[in-house]
C-alpha cells in the first residue's frame, strides 16, 4: 500500500500538469503582469485566470482597467464614457503658444507652412500638449529654413507685400520687415518699417524722427544738394560772418534736397564762414542782420 500511495501522490501532480498544458505555476492567476500598457483587448497571455493592470488613453485622459487572461488573450472592460471629438484646425489654423482642448486635440497634429527667403515652401508641426499647469497650449516645431541675405522671420512673407492697411494672415507676434522707409531729420534713409498681423491687417511702425522744434536742422549742415525730407520747408544754411555777425542764406527744401534760393554776401572784405555763396538761386545780396528762424527766399 505505501508504493501505490507513493504512486499516487506523484501521478496527482502530474495530472494537474497535463491539465494546465504543461505550465506549472500558472494556475489560479499566478505569475508577472507584464507592463499595462501592453494588456490590451486581445493581446496574447499565458496565465488563465490571471488579473492584471492595462492602462489606456480615454479622450486624451489617462484611464486604468482590470483585464482577465481568458482563452490566451486579454479581456479587458468596456470604456463606458462619453464618446471622444476630435476637433483638428486646418494647416496654418493655430497659432504657436496658443490654448488647445488637450481632451479633444491631443490627437491632432496640425501643419504649420510658411516660405522660405529663396521661395520654397517650409512645412512645421504643432501638437497640443500639456503646460504642467492643469492647461494645454499648442507647441510647434519649426523646419530650418534656407540662408538667405536679408531673409524674413520665419512664417513672414517678402517685404515688398508687407504694406499699411494691407490684408495678412501671420501671427501677431511676429514682427515682419517692409520696404516702407524711415527717415532721419535730413530725409536721409535710415532703414525700413516693421510691421506686424492684427486683425487680419498690416500695421506698420513709422516713427517720426526727433528734431529740432522748428523743423529745421542745425544751419552748418544745411548745404546745397544735401539730402532733406519736407518739400517746400525754409531752413537756414551755409552762415557767413560778416564784421562780427553770423549772416545765413535761404534754402529750400525741393525734390529731397536742399537748394540755395537766396544767397547772403559781404560788401567788405572782413567775411569768412561756411561757403561762397554760389547756388542756383538769385545772385548774392549783402548780408543783412542776423535772422532767428528761417528767412523767407522770397522776401530777399
Amino acid at each position: 500500500m505505501r508504493s501505490f500511495g507513493g504512486t499516487v501522490a506523484l501521478v496527482i501532480p502530474f495530472l494537474a500538469v497535463l491539465a494546465c498544458g504543461g505550465r506549472v505555476g500558472l494556475v489560479g492567476g499566478g505569475g508577472t503582469c507584464p507592463s499595462p500598457s501592453a494588456v490590451t483587448t486581445g493581446a496574447a497571455c499565458t496565465s488563465a485566470g490571471q488579473t492584471c493592470e492595462s492602462s489606456f488613453s480615454a479622450c486624451g485622459t489617462p484611464e486604468t482597467a482590470q483585464c482577465t487572461c481568458t482563452d490566451g488573450t486579454w479581456a479587458c472592460p468596456t470604456f463606458n464614457g462619453p464618446a471622444c471629438v476630435v476637433q483638428c484646425p486646418r494647416t496654418n489654423g493655430v497659432q504657436p503658444g496658443s490654448s488647445c482642448d488637450l481632451a479633444q486635440q491631443s490627437p491632432c497634429t496640425v501643419e504649420l507652412t510658411s516660405t522660405g527667403c529663396n521661395g520654397t515652401q517650409l512645412t512645421g508641426e504643432c501638437t497640443c500638449q500639456a503646460d504642467g499647469q492643469g492647461s494645454a497650449s499648442w507647441a510647434c516645431s519649426e523646419p530650418p529654413g534656407p540662408e538667405c541675405a536679408d531673409a524674413q522671420p520665419p512664417g513672414c512673407p517678402d517685404p515688398s507685400s508687407v504694406v499699411q492697411g494691407n490684408g495678412c494672415d501671420v501671427a501677431p507676434q511676429l514682427s515682419c520687415d517692409s520696404e516702407i522707409p524711415i527717415y532721419d531729420c535730413n530725409g536721409n534713409i535710415t532703414g525700413d518699417a516693421s510691421c506686424q498681423c492684427f486683425g487680419g491687417e498690416w500695421s506698420c511702425i513709422t516713427s517720426e524722427p526727433d528734431c529740432p522744434p522748428t523743423g529745421c536742422p542745425d544751419p552748418q549742415s544745411v548745404e546745397q544738394g544735401v539730402s532733406c525730407m519736407s518739400p517746400g520747408l525754409q531752413c537756414p544754411g551755409n552762415p557767413t560772418e560778416c564784421d562780427g555777425a553770423v549772416f545765413y542764406d535761404a534754402f529750400e527744401c525741393d525734390n529731397g534736397a536742399w537748394n540755395d534760393v537766396a544767397v547772403t554776401g559781404c560788401s567788405g572784405s572782413g567775411s569768412s564762414g561756411g561757403g561762397s555763396g554760389s547756388s542756383s538761386g538769385g545772385g548774392a545780396v549783402d548780408a543783412g542782420p542776423p535772422d532767428t528762424g528761417p528767412p523767407d527766399a522770397k522776401g530777399i
